[in-house]
């Protein structure tokens, strides 16, 4: 979309995000939530030997459950998605 963006602190080598995911009135898989990076940005941002960017999309599906047991008609809202990203080198300060 654009708007979403990860930091990832100095010296740090993971960075997260909440990504909302449509809630519809279907049990079973919805469309897929697809993201990629675009940009690397920062102040050091230039510091780097060698950045590669690599704008590889990542999708992932996310499937509505029934109605909670013992529970018809209850909402089954707010369940939680994570998705973390990792750098394979430690960021120059």
């Amino acid at each position: 979309d654009g708007k979403t963006v990860i930091t990832v602190p100095a010296n740090g080598t993971t960075g997260s995000v909440t990504v909302a995911a449509p809630d519809n009135v279907y049990v079973g898989a919805n469309d897929p939530i697809v993201k990629s990076i675009a940009t690397v940005e920062g102040v050091d941002v230039d510091k780097f030997e060698k950045l590669t960017l690599d704008k590889t999309e990542v999708k992932t599906t996310v499937t509505d459950e029934p109605g909670t047991p013992g529970n018809p008609g209850g909402t089954n809202e707010g369940d939680l998605v994570k998705v973390t990203i990792t750098a394979d080198q430690t960021s120059v300060a």
